[in-house]
């Protein structure tokens, strides 16, 4: 954010119940909102999608596995390890659950068993904004010019630098749009 406010973006925090309620007062928004994107824009075609994964520590480790939808490993720098994991669509809930955390485990094991020796540090889950198709694209609504970037699901760590950019050349080429009907 300090590299575009540098360059002359302005932020502005609060709630927004509708993209229509803001109306004019800028020149491009970016829709980031991830689930939010529900109720925001009524989009059906966004769901939740529980995960869970466990963090071991495992300094040894070194290369990442991932296999098939739910399988990975990812060792990370400070020699903590991601294991994972599950997919529940339409989940809202927020509750480790034990049965996941079993298979997690047998799974990762069975891929690498010197893991079992790894001390777990903790378990997590949470809801990602899971849709068919990520929706990055410009929506005009009123006089707002609107960019969406989301429904990355679980691939968000992995697409979205990608669709970062895109939602960025979709800015300039509205922005570049925007200036050349202001000079006719």
């Amino acid at each position: 954010m300090k590299r575009v406010s540098s360059q002359g973006a302005k932020f502005k925090r609060g709630s927004v119940a509708s993209l229509s309620d803001l109306g004019a007062q800028f020149d491009v928004v970016f829709n980031c909102t991830g689930l939010g994107a529900q109720a925001l824009c009524k989009d059906r075609k966004l769901t939740p999608m529980k995960g869970q994964i466990i963090k071991v520590f495992a300094p040894w480790l070194s290369h990442f596995y991932y296999l098939d939808y739910d399988v990975y490993i990812i060792p990370h720098s400070n020699g903590s390890v991601t294991l994972g994991g599950v997919r529940h669509y339409d989940s809202y809930s927020l509750d480790i659950n034990p049965h996941d955390t079993s298979a997690i485990l047998e799974r990762c094991y069975s891929l690498l068993p010197e893991l079992e020796e790894a001390p777990v540090l903790y378990e997590w889950c949470g809801l990602r904004p899971h849709r068919s198709l990520v929706r990055v694209e410009t929506e005009k609504i009123g006089k707002l010019n609107v960019i969406h970037n989301y429904g990355h699901g679980g691939y968000g760590v992995t697409t979205a630098p990608g669709t970062a950019k895109h939602a960025v050349r979709l800015c300039q080429e509205l922005l570049q749009t925007m200036l050349l009907k202001a000079k006719l």
